[in-house]
């Protein structure tokens, strides 16, 4: 029931921010101007990851115990969303976002301490050795946050590619 519950409130203020957020992008000048290869014909918020990243928040904070694992996670979402936006505002280079990235990886893995211990390979367990574990995990991180960056070309899209995936 509590899952239910925190998936009701996460929609429902993300729901509730994202007017919000539309109206600071189009006040702070973060907007994804049409070109030749946009299919807007006007400005639109880039600012939507603000709403959803506090809207997806607030449960984990309500009804969870603060644990090493939860600040963990609330760290490396925090500096994706610090540099999300900043990257949103002044258009980032690729370096320097991926460093955020691996940042926000090893922030959620070294000290939040949430990373693979064995994998199920063919009916056997095998399990990893720490450093190795750390370095998977922080991998798999890095590719799934850059999957959904790659898929984020139109309103919405890396959103529904998000909740189809879950």
């Amino acid at each position: 029931m509590i899952t239910f519950a925190g998936f009701i409130v996460s929609m429902m203020l993300t729901m509730v921010l994202m007017p919000l957020a539309k109206q600071m992008g189009y006040r702070f000048h973060i907007v994804d101007v049409p070109n030749q290869r946009k299919v807007h014909a006007i400005p639109i918020p880039r600012i939507g990851g603000l709403a959803i990243v506090m809207g997806a928040a607030a449960p984990l904070m309500i009804w969870l115990d603060l644990s090493r694992s939860v600040k963990g996670y609330l760290a490396g979402a925090l500096v994706i969303l610090v540099f999300g936006i900043l990257d949103d505002r002044f258009e980032l280079g690729y370096k320097l976002k991926f460093g955020a990235q691996f940042l926000a990886a090893v922030l959620a893995v070294v000290y939040g301490g949430v990373h693979f211990e064995q994998l199920h390979i063919f009916h056997h367990w095998m399990p990893f050795p720490e450093p190795f574990a750390i370095a998977v995990t922080c991998f798999f991180i890095l590719a799934a946050v850059n999957a959904i960056n790659f898929s984020d070309g139109l309103d919405g899209l890396a959103g529904g590619v998000v909740l189809i995936s879950l």
